[in-house]
């Protein structure tokens, strides 16, 4: 199954600039599929209300999602295996938070282009996750958090540009060892690094 949103935003009415923000709430239970989502203009919205979804619910998916603009946020929840999404942005003032609640195998990746933008990334339950956060731009906030999962899980940061935080916490008693690696590039740059077992 193919399922494809896109949501535009466009400006100028009647001659005004005014400009108008969309909001998507989803929420996929289905056994499997691919999800493509572009949102273009400033101030959009994906997740976070209509109580709450973005959720995917189900193993095996393929999200696709890209938001162009400024001060666009992203909440999401992801509870399946082997679930591969990849988030775009290209702006500045956004804010992305994605949750992986118990998703054994799934691949989470934030590509991040533009200056002050916070991006969150916590994995929960489940084996052999993968985080992926690549940030080019200045005055940006990274979090990426691997909570007490079964363990062989992954973060991968690239950073470049100034004046950007990144923190990486791994956390618990896996079975498996966790990894982390981490590239930074630029001035300025605030690293803070917690690996720990109770």
């Amino acid at each position: 199954m193919k399922t494809k949103v896109i949501v535009v935003m466009l400006l100028a009415v009647l001659g005004l600039n005014v400009g108008y923000a969309n909001e998507l709430y989803l929420d996929v239970d289905v056994t499997t599929g691919d999800i493509d989502i572009t949102q273009t203009g400033d101030g959009n919205k994906i997740g976070t209300d209509a109580q709450s979804p973005f959720v995917l619910n189900r193993s095996s998916h393929t999200v696709s999602i890209e938001q162009i603009g400024d001060n666009n946020t992203l909440t999401g929840t992801v509870t399946g295996s082997s679930v591969a999404l990849t988030n775009s942005v290209t702006g500045s003032g956004n804010t992305q938070s994605i949750t992986c609640a118990d998703c054994s195998g799934a691949t989470i990746t934030n590509t991040i282009v533009g200056s002050t933008n916070t991006t969150t990334q916590a994995l929960g339950g489940g084996a052999g996750q993968t985080s992926i956060l690549s940030i080019t731009g200045s005055g940006n906030t990274v979090s990426h958090t691997i909570g007490d999962n079964a363990g062989g899980s992954s973060g991968n940061i690239t950073v470049s540009g100034s004046t950007n935080n990144v923190t990486l916490n791994q956390i618990g008693t896996p079975v498996l060892p966790h990894q982390a690696v981490i590239n930074a590039t630029g001035t300025g740059i605030n690293l803070s690094i917690n690996q720990s077992t109770p």
